[in-house]
């Protein structure tokens, strides 16, 4: 199966709020689950770790120069354009347009997606 321009944004739009998530599942934790007044809210939470997890694999598993560009992309706050994150960690446009493609494809694999 393809990734498509859909699926493709809605995991984009995941790795951009994975802060979000973090801080989410650790008030969770930190409350002992009893937030969990409703079976969709654990639910909900289950998909988040889910998919938290599987973003942080897929980064843990990439070489450290397409962690830095990955990083510059989506992790460190919203870098204007894929051009603006390959010239900060100085890699070629192809090569970063390349590396996001393969590891968004590799997050929707994890996830089974795709």
């Amino acid at each position: 199966m393809k990734l498509t321009n859909h699926l493709s944004r809605v995991i984009e739009d995941h790795i951009y709020n994975l802060a979000d998530y973090q801080k989410e599942i650790q008030k969770d934790i930190k409350l002992g689950g009893m937030n969990r007044t409703l079976y969709l809210q654990d639910v909900r939470l289950r998909e988040l770790q889910r998919i938290t997890q599987a973003i942080e694999q897929v980064f843990n598993e990439l070489a450290e120069n397409k962690q830095e560009f990955i990083a510059t992309l989506f992790l460190e706050g919203r870098t204007p354009t894929i051009q603006a994150a390959a010239e900060q960690t100085f890699t070629s446009l192809s090569t970063a347009k390349r590396i996001k493609k393969e590891f968004i494809e590799s997050i929707a694999v994890k996830l089974g997606w795709i």
